[in-house]
């Protein structure tokens, strides 16, 4: 059974798998912590990548 608020740790793995453009972060965290202006390029390089390559 999950705890009703799972550890930092397991939530953080919950973010989906990692991209080299992103430099091995979540996107959720580079979203929560990071500036737009500073990470906004590398998430539209790493979105578009994806949608080129899957």
């Amino acid at each position: 059974m999950l705890p009703r608020r799972p550890a930092r740790s397991i939530r953080r793995g919950r973010g989906g798998s990692l991209n080299p453009i992103l430099d091995d972060r979540p996107l959720a965290l580079l979203l929560r912590e990071g500036e737009l202006s500073d990470i906004g390029p590398k998430v539209l390089a790493a979105a578009r990548q994806f949608a080129a390559v899957g």
